[in-house]
């Protein structure tokens, strides 16, 4: 499936469907209107005429018709949204195919210069790895993304993370109308916090047996006597001891019930969209067993939509305290003691479910996003696995955010305790190719494509990079210092039993060249002792001598050509030490005379 076609069929399909509920919904506008204006003048009519019997009738009349008008009215309004939301998300999806991010979340709140690669990847931040995957409609959804690509697993959790991913990519649609759902709301952390604090609060209300027996007598009281008042036309004064005695009652649990309001009113909007999502998950047939898991959990004991769609209404129905006709049947009929019953009813019930309920939506969104890339890059592969330690087999593997013209390059590695050492003028390539093999293992660790025509690798194996170490004023602290703290991470994560591969770029590059040559071979060395495998690019190029010594070094560069001062590069990485220069061409072609 194209899906530059797909996206540009679905977007005008959706447009369609978007001008046809825009008219709907400017003829219910008008119909809402007219009825209003109709029945209030009517009421008032029969108002003067001292017709009190019809006009209560008829306000009731005009409520209930009203709450239907309104009813239809928003769930157009809903429908509304959901197909703006699905031409928003097909415009940021033919974008992301050309890899532009305008207006697209960056993940800089993520980026962390301890973590052992995100920093020196790109992984968060403008033009990012992450802006490629990200395809999560909540804050929960993006931190379990996000955990993904920060955390290396299992070969056996990648394995179910392809399979769920590659299954979702052959259903686009479905991945469509389950994010333009998420986006109708979305959640923050903040009021999650405070909703799981209303979840694990103690039934106040249901102890109380007191306050069960007046919550049937006040009611039915009342219900007797104005009835009487209506047919044997008594007046209706009656039944004010019965709304004081009310009124006491409401008022002793009326901060309980405000406090419930606010814990709880954030989230109603998110409610009804996590409803919606569940509904689709479980209508869904899927062969993945990642999926099928998470369907089971929302699934077990009961269905997680319906809890939530009742849990919806009963938060619905409390929050309407302070509308003036709510106000006036809470005094008749204790509406908010009933309420509050309800929903701690509710909660005992399902208290222990709702953490589940988003971690298994976290992960639907992760995995929408993960078939994302499958779908809007079909060249890409599926990464297989090795049961060799320290193994790669790449070809015309590339950077996964450079453009279509992206020069491929081919490598193969295997073993424990292997470097790789890659020279090279400047510009030529070095930087971006150790780059491009971390940046591809990260993406295939996380179950996601990787940018080649084939690649397989050992999935236990965890990355670490040194690449951008920078200084530090404010811990007086200097670049070198930094480089050195930053190796000293990865000896200790290797002693600690990890299995790394590491790229270390310019390495030494804070000091003279003679220390930085003997600093150079003596880490190696110790790397190449602990067992630890990877990639180091360098100018030194004495040091590239070192394997011819040690076999367990190999060398390989980039070049570039140069003619007449123009400065040409290939971008392909060939064996064997670099033969090139071009320092001196580049301060020549930015005015600096070389002698």
């Amino acid at each position: 499936m194209n899906p530059g076609k797909f996206y540009k069929e679905e977007e005008q399909k959706q447009k369609e469907w978007e001008a046809n509920l825009s008219r709907k919904s400017n003829i219910l506008s008008t119909v809402r209107m007219s009825a209003f204006t109709i029945l209030m003048v009517t009421i008032i009519y029969l108002v003067n005429l001292r017709e009190l019997q019809w006009s209560i009738v008829l306000v009731l009349l005009l409520i209930i018709l009203m709450a239907i008008l309104i009813r239809i009215h928003n769930r157009i309004k809903y429908q509304l949204l959901i197909a703006e939301n699905t031409i928003d998300i097909i415009q940021r999806e033919l974008k992301r195919i050309k890899l532009e991010f305008k207006n697209a979340a960056t993940g800089e709140e993520f980026i962390s210069e301890h973590h052992p690669y995100s920093s020196d990847l790109d992984l968060f931040g403008p033009k990012s790895v992450f802006q490629l995957l990200d395809q999560t409609t909540s804050f929960f959804g993006r931190n379990k993304l996000v955990n993904w690509l920060k955390d290396g697993t299992a070969q056996a959790e990648i394995e179910k993370r392809q399979q769920a991913a590659l299954e979702l990519a052959q259903n686009p649609q479905w991945c469509l109308e389950y994010r333009s759902v998420g986006l109708a709301e979305n959640m923050t952390k903040d009021q999650v916090d405070e909703f799981n604090l209303w979840m694990n609060e103690s039934p106040r209300l249901l102890p109380n047996k007191v306050l069960l027996i007046a919550s049937l007598i006040l009611p039915l009281a009342f219900v007797l006597i104005a009835a009487g008042a209506f047919v044997f036309d008594y007046t209706l004064y009656t039944v004010l001891p019965i709304l004081v005695i009310s009124g006491i009652v409401l008022n002793k649990q009326a901060g309980y019930a405000k406090r419930t309001v606010d814990q709880t009113y954030k989230v109603i909007g998110t409610l009804e969209v996590l409803s919606a999502q569940i509904k689709r998950l479980e209508k869904a047939e899927f062969d993945a067993s990642y999926i099928k898991e998470l369907k089971e959990k929302l699934q077990n004991p009961y269905k997680s939509s319906q809890a939530i769609v009742q849990l919806h209404k009963l938060l619905d129905r409390l929050q309407a305290r302070n509308n003036m006709l709510h106000i006036l049947f809470n005094l008749a009929f204790l509406l908010d003691i009933w309420a509050l019953r309800a929903l701690e009813k509710w909660r005992l019930k399902n208290a222990n479910q709702a953490n589940q309920w988003f971690e298994s939506l976290a992960m639907v969104e992760s995995l929408i996003s993960l078939s994302g890339v499958y779908f809007n890059f079909p060249d890409w592969t599926t990464p297989r696995f090795s049961e060799t330690d320290y193994f790669m087999k790449a070809d015309e593997l590339a950077h996964p955010m450079l453009s279509e013209k992206a020069v491929a390059n081919s490598f193969s590695f295997w073993g424990k305790g292997q470097t790789f050492l890659i020279t090279g003028p400047n510009m030529a390539g070095k930087s971006t190719f150790l780059r491009t093999v971390a940046t591809n293992w990260v993406l295939a660790q996380t179950g996601a494509p990787v940018r080649a025509s084939h690649f397989v690798f050992d999935p236990e194996v965890r990355v670490f990079t040194a690449m951008r170490t920078r200084d530090n004023l404010n811990e007086n602290v200097s670049s070198f210092y930094a480089e050195l703290d930053r190796i000293k991470q990865l000896i200790e994560r290797i002693k600690s039993g990890e299995k790394s591969l590491y790229f270390l770029d310019e390495l030494l590059k804070g000091t003279n060249s003679a220390d930085r040559h003997k600093g150079a071979e003596s880490l190696l060395k110790q790397l190449h002792k602990l067992k630890a495998t990877g990639f180091v690019s360098t100018h030194d190029l004495e040091l590239g001598t070192l394997a011819s010594k040690e076999n367990y070094v190999y060398n390989y560069s980039f070049e570039s050509t140069i003619k007449n001062d123009l400065i040409t590069f290939d971008y392909t990485i060939r064996e064997g030490i670099s033969s090139s220069f071009n320092a001196c061409a580049l301060m020549r072609k930015m005015g600096i005379e070389v002698a």
